[in-house]
């Protein structure tokens, strides 16, 4: 809720009013936003509000656009709101006995240093951990002069001229020590992480007030979320890792290396490694995830934390997909990719590569799994080096066509197709072997671009 004038300006067609940016920021955004389209009164807002409470965390759950009209009805207010998101989405309370939950967090968080959150006597499922760096006091002065003091978690949005801020766009910088996902298999679970260590984490980030943030939930719709708050955290440890961590990059699924010829636009896979975890601390400084182009003081990168998460139940290796379009200029050029651990050692790789910027229409990595199929579904991968309309036909061993899926409008890059392995009257196909082509039709001006590649799979009933 946002109990501020004029931040619901949905009708003005120039720019976003602030509670629809809320919504949609891309990072992060807001479940939901109940905004003031115009002026209105404090008074007003203060009954809006509380309205909203009551109507979103009642014993009904109410639906969140039955929340809004019902907060609009409480306050009684004369004055014009407007809700930002799907009016359908129900939030609620948390409705999981924890009262026999045992959790097991550090009260003590050391730069360096290896941390341990355990839990016990959970239902089985999955638990999404977060750990935060220290709230603090921050200062800013306001254009006009007015300084404001207010309590903020990680780092301040970049200050240009005249103080003015310019916020970057992705999460907060210099707020999340540590984000992972493990699973609770026997009632337990059990979470390692290194804290990052000076010159990463310094105060103010480091200091009395961290947070430890964990969302159970088992896949249905029973979820638990819980806060534990005044962390301390300190940072200083000694250190004897000198080890950076270990990349690997792959472009639409082939490990990039150099001398290697590269589409203009293609997925970025990597998969980080290192024993003393991958900093996603710093996301816009000299230790974050980064790449750039022919530049190897990496002045004007492009930012990949944000894209990177840990394989679900490790603190030491992960991955992040990107989506790279090289710009035109570019024919011949060095990619540089840098990754940092925890302990600040960094680590810079290269590649000189050659742009195909007139490329064949071609599939590539192509691939089933699982292969022998022994349940009721197969997933069909591979990359397209340019957007198409695709089709999978499927034979058997003597020819004939069984099924045919598509037809499908995918983009360049990685794509994926899953097929219940049935034919066209709906029946599961027996055990043998079968065989699968993939189409792709691409239709340009003057011609048309088609390619095929084909394959086989078994199936075991």
């Amino acid at each position: 809720y946002f109990g501020a004038c004029g931040v619901g300006c949905f009708d003005r067609l120039a720019k976003d009013g602030l509670g629809d940016y809320l919504e949609k920021w891309p990072h992060g955004g807001a479940i939901g936003v109940l905004a003031s389209t115009r002026a209105a009164s404090a008074t007003d807002n203060q009954k809006v509000g509380v309205g909203l409470l009551r109507s979103i965390f009642s014993d009904s759950v109410n639906r969140l656009g039955d929340a809004f009209l019902m907060a609009k009805l409480y306050s009684g207010s004369y004055e014009n709101y407007q809700g930002f998101g799907e009016p359908l989405i129900r939030i609620r309370l948390n409705s999981v006995d924890i009262s026999t939950w045992c959790l097991h967090v550090p009260d003590t968080l050391y730069g360096g240093a290896e941390a341990l959150i355990e839990g016990d006597s959970l239902p089985n499922g999955m638990v999404y951990i977060t750990v935060l760096s220290s709230t603090y006091m921050h200062t800013h002065r306001l254009p006009d002069g007015d300084i404001i003091t207010y309590t903020m978690r990680g780092a301040p949005p970049f200050t240009g001229y005249n103080n003015q801020y310019f916020p970057y766009p992705g999460r907060v910088d210099k707020e999340i020590i540590f984000e992972g996902i493990a699973p609770v298999v026997g009632g337990k679970f059990s979470v390692r992480f290194v804290t990052p260590a000076w010159p990463l984490l310094q105060p103010p980030m480091a200091g009395d007030n961290g947070k430890i943030s964990l969302i159970w939930w088992d896949g249905t719709d029973s979820e638990v979320t819980i806060g534990i708050t005044g962390i301390v955290i300190q940072d200083t440890h000694v250190i004897n890792d000198t080890v950076p961590p270990t990349i690997k990059l792959y472009v639409n699924g082939k490990q990039l290396r150099s001398g290697m010829e590269i589409p203009p636009s293609f997925t970025l896979y990597g998969v980080i490694e290192d024993s003393s975890g991958i900093n996603i601390f710093d996301r816009t400084g000299p230790y974050a995830i980064r790449m750039s182009y022919d530049d190897p003081r990496f002045s004007a990168p492009i930012y990949l934390s944000d894209y990177f998460t840990y394989d679900l139940g490790s603190q030491t290796h992960g991955r992040l997909e990107y989506e790279v379009n090289v710009p035109p200029a570019l024919s011949d050029f060095t990619l540089y990719f840098s990754a940092s651990d925890n302990i600040c050692n960094v680590r810079v790789d290269s590649f000189h590569v050659t742009v195909m910027w007139e490329q064949p229409l071609d599939i590539t990595e192509l691939r089933v799994y699982p292969n022998p199929v022994r349940g009721d579904k197969v997933t069909f991968y591979f990359y397209l080096t340019k957007e198409s309309t695709v089709w999978i036909r499927i034979y058997t061993i003597t020819g004939r066509v069984i099924q045919v899926l598509g037809p499908f409008d995918l983009s360049a890059g990685y794509n994926e197709i899953e097929w219940d392995t049935c034919d066209f009257i709906g029946d599961k196909i027996g055990s043998g072997i079968y065989f699968y082509k993939v189409v792709a039709i691409r239709e340009e001006p003057g011609q048309r671009l088609t390619t095929s590649k084909l394959d086989k799979f078994l199936i075991i009933r």
